[in-house]
């Protein structure tokens, strides 16, 4: 069996919510899940949605083609981090859980997370810039993820 890299994790600042919003969100793949005495660390390779003009820019400057209007574009960023969290960190699961909208925890979602990048989540970040939670995005983004 062969085992894959360690990812090269790059710099990364965490999101913190503009004045008067309780959360702000990162979305990106969430992959490389480990238990470990009670927590869970996880790795992130960040995505950024582009709509509206700035989608159809970055699609004809790196020739794809645009999305349709109120469509995303979303483009790998580059980042990758790595988040150590509670195993009881609440997750928003649709697909991973039978596709019916459950409320899971993420040390139930260990195996599922643990290979490659294949899901991707909004993970939201509170005021203190810590994680609150994950929500499920789905197993692949909107449009095609192309590199920023």
């Amino acid at each position: 069996m062969a085992i894959a890299p360690a990812p090269t994790v790059s710099a990364f600042t965490t999101p913190t919510p503009a004045p008067g919003e309780e959360y702000a969100s990162e979305l990106g793949y969430v992959y490389g899940a480990v238990a470990e005495s009670g927590k869970v660390r996880i790795t992130v390779r960040q995505l950024r949605e582009l709509r509206g003009d700035a989608a159809s820019a970055y699609a004809r400057a790196h020739g794809l083609t645009a999305p349709p209007h109120g469509e995303a574009l979303v483009v790998d960023t580059g980042t990758v981090h790595v988040l150590t969290l509670p195993e009881w960190t609440p997750v928003e699961a649709h697909a991973l859980s039978g596709n019916r909208a459950t409320d899971m925890r993420l040390g139930q979602l260990v195996v599922e997370l643990g290979s490659r990048p294949k899901w991707t989540f909004w993970i939201d970040y509170d005021t203190r810039r810590q994680v609150a939670s994950l929500r499920e995005a789905g197993q692949r983004p909107d449009r095609a993820v192309t590199r920023s």
